[in-house]
This record gives C-alpha cells, structure tokens and sequence, in this order.
C-alpha cells in the first residue's frame, strides 16, 4: 500500500530464481561477508544472539521458526501501521523499528519468508493488478535468445504502462537484448564444511512444492526449474 501511494504508475518486474539457488548463494553470500568482516578485526557484539546459524540446515529451521514468524507478523503489523494511518499518525511513525530492518532476524533467517514467492507476489498484485507486473526468470537471462525475448517482453511492458514511454524508448530496451549482461554477483563455493548438501537443497524443493504450484498457476505458465525437475523425475 506504501509503494501504491507513492508510486501507483509503477511498471514491476519480478525477477524468480530458484529458492534453493537462491537460498544457496545469500548463505555463500552472507558467510562470505562475516568472513571478511572478521579478517578486518570488525566485531561481532551487533549480531543477535546465534547469528549466522552455523549451518545451512539450522538457517532453514531458523527461518522457519516461531520466533522469526513472529517477527515478521510484527513487522506486518507496523507497515499496516503507518500505510493505514493518518498524516499526524504517519509522522509519529513514518519507519520501522531497527531490529525490523532490513530481514527481521537477520537475512538468513528471511529463506522460509522470501521465498515464498507466490504469498509475496500477491500483495503487489492485490495493489497494482496484475497487468503491471512482468514475471522474469533468471533462467531467460542465461542464454542469448531467451534473454533477447526477455527484453522484448519487458519493453512490451514498460510500453503498455509507463505513460511517455516513445517508441525510441523501447526501440533501446530491446537493443539491450543484442548482448548478455554481465554477472556480477557470482558467489564462490564455501567449502564442504559449509555449502549445501544434495539432501539440503533437495529438501528445499519439496518445502516449496505447493508455493511453486501456486506461482505457476498466478503467472500463467510452468517455472523451468520445476519442469525440468519433473523431467528429471520421469526419465
């Protein structure tokens, strides 16, 4: 209701990724970055308490946890708050509390929230409709062709519903398709001690099942990474 107010012509595009891809690279991401702040002699007394996890089954658990549910129902709660209320109650309040910010709990324990992708995606299209949201995924971005339709698509839809938008406007988005952008976020493995297991990440495919279901059918069409899955069920 925030973003409507502010910026209710908006033209969204939500970009999906495997959640066990996902998952994968904020763990590698996150350890990496404690890793390094620690080499720089930088302290550790602003974590809460067990943080990070010290495996990627606990961060699991701990996204899941009652303790996070709570947090993030409390953080609902405030933006309601301050979408809700009026001009003196808005400035009373005009932001949340700090332990709420940025992922309630810290970002490992955001997996179970963040990636529940159709559950999020609802609450934009309950506020914007459907017809300004474009749904990419990662997978079209890899590959040369995909990523030249991928960037018509979004200038098909930048084109329907940002006004002025003039056809030399979408004439350069679609020239952006000419070459593939490059990936800047690249994490590297941890090590055995800490990436992932084949069991961990196979778990996380079938925590997400019913959400993906849910999604496919909110955007009209499979998710590659769950067809793929099913082919590699059936051969």
């Amino acid at each position: 209701a925030l973003m409507r107010r502010a910026c209710a012509d908006s033209a969204l595009v939500v970009l999906l990724r495997p959640q066990a891809e996902q998952h994968a690279s904020w763990w590698r991401f996150e350890n990496g970055a404690h890793a390094w702040a620690r080499s720089m002699g930088m302290g550790e007394d602003f974590l809460p308490a067990a943080y990070p996890p010290r495996t990627f089954r606990e961060a699991q658990e701990l996204s899941r946890s009652e303790r996070v549910r709570s947090l993030y129902e409390e953080g609902e709660r405030a933006g309601v708050a301050i979408a809700t209320g009026g001009m003196l109650s808005g400035l009373r309040a005009a932001w949340l509390p700090t332990f709420l910010l940025p992922f309630p709990g810290g970002q490992l324990a955001a997996f179970a929230h963040m990636g529940r992708y159709a559950h999020n995606a609802q609450r934009f299209v309950d506020s914007f409709g459907s017809e300004r949201i474009l749904f990419v995924e990662t997978s079209e971005l890899r590959r040369p062709e995909r990523f030249r339709a991928a960037m018509s698509r979004l200038a098909a839809h930048l084109s329907r519903n940002v006004a002025g938008l003039c056809d030399g406007d979408r004439a350069k988005i679609e020239a952006w398709g000419a070459q593939m952008p490059p990936h800047l976020n690249n994490v590297p493995a941890l090590g055995p001690e800490l990436d992932p297991t084949p069991e961990d990440l196979a778990e996380l495919q079938r925590f997400y099942a019913e959400d993906n279901q849910r999604l496919s059918r909110f955007i009209g069409r499979e998710l590659a990474w769950t067809a793929k899955s099913a082919e590699a069920r059936g051969s």
